[in-house]
């Protein structure tokens, strides 16, 4: 009998505890799930969207997503109604991604909203939207792209300038100081100019304009190179071909910056010619590109364009 009442008083214990430990599981997994809800709540904001170009204008500005506490350099989702989703996209004062990656962006605090492929058209098709669809923007990783950002404000220090066997590059990023014929060669300042709309090596189109201007490649004298997204992706292309390797590649792209900080510097590098060359070489993130070689790549990206062997050895004697 006495057995029997302390197993009992035993297991009426034991049972307890374990109700209390489940409903402090239970309260603890509800306040998870609330605080996320407040967080979401807080941090987000969802709004129209109208079409321009291919690209998507998201009817809100940072002036109201401040509100929200989410501000230029922070690191956001965005979700459409469609299903669509975008992660890792910053928010940058203009378009300073790289070519192909989602960024969202604005010149001023009042206006609208850009989101769309950093030098890339297509946006709008490929999320499937129509004018009714919303998106919301939710942050992720506050000021993330803070150090880029203030970096990319800096700007260029020179107008990139180069050698390359007897040919003397120069790049132009700002196009309207010359009158730009995207179809044909032209004249400029008395220069020989290859014209790209864009540089971006995911970009449909744009392969058969860079092949193009490989191989109107004037033999010699003084050329410059015009293009709508920043020179020294086309430039790096061309270094590549004609044998520069990875640390000659990212130290050449760099020293167009001046004035800025470590952090400013790691994080522009790491946002721009580093993931150009990730993408080039077709390795991830972590990769050690000093362990690439360029000119194969560079080779490879030409093939990938539908570029015959011929014109391959051709465009690569231009560059001897």
């Amino acid at each position: 009998m006495w057995k029997f009442s302390y197993i009992k008083i035993l297991h009426s214990s034991t049972l307890k505890r374990i109700f209390i430990i489940i409903a402090v599981a239970i309260i603890v997994f509800l306040a998870i799930i609330a605080s996320v809800f407040i967080f979401n709540a807080f941090h987000s904001k969802t709004c129209n969207i109208a079409k321009q170009d291919s690209s998507v204008i998201l009817k809100t500005n940072i002036q109201q997503l401040r509100e929200a506490d989410i501000n230029y350099g922070d690191e956001v989702e965005i979700t459409f109604s469609t299903g669509y989703k975008a992660v890792h996209v910053p928010i940058y004062t203009d378009d300073f991604g790289i070519g192909g990656d989602h960024v969202i962006y604005a010149k001023t605090d009042n206006e609208d909203l850009h989101f769309c492929f950093s030098h890339e058209d297509g946006v709008w098709e490929k999320a499937g939207l129509i004018d009714s669809d919303t998106a919301t923007i939710q942050r992720a990783i506050p000021q993330k792209f803070s150090s880029a950002l203030s970096g990319f404000q800096k700007g260029y220090s020179q107008v990139p300038e180069f050698i390359i066997g007897n040919k003397f590059f120069r790049g132009i990023n700002n196009k309207s100081d010359y009158t730009i014929d995207l179809d044909h060669d032209i004249q400029a300042d008395g220069i020989d100019a290859l014209n790209l709309q864009v540089v971006d090596i995911k970009k449909k189109d744009c392969n058969d304009r860079i092949v193009s201007a490989l191989l109107k490649m004037p033999d010699h004298g003084n050329i410059n190179v015009c293009t709508e997204a920043p020179t020294y992706y086309f430039i790096t292309l061309l270094k590549s071909l004609a044998g520069s390797n990875y640390e000659e590649l990212a130290n050449d792209y760099m020293s167009s910056y001046h004035g800025l900080t470590d952090d400013e510097y790691n994080s522009v590098k790491e946002n721009t010619i580093d993931k150009f060359l990730h993408k080039l070489t077709r390795t991830d993130p972590n990769y050690d590109m000093n362990k690439c070689d360029m000119n194969y790549c560079a080779i490879r990206y030409l093939r990938s364009c539908g570029v015959s062997t011929d014109d391959i050895e051709l465009i690569l004697k231009k560059l001897v």
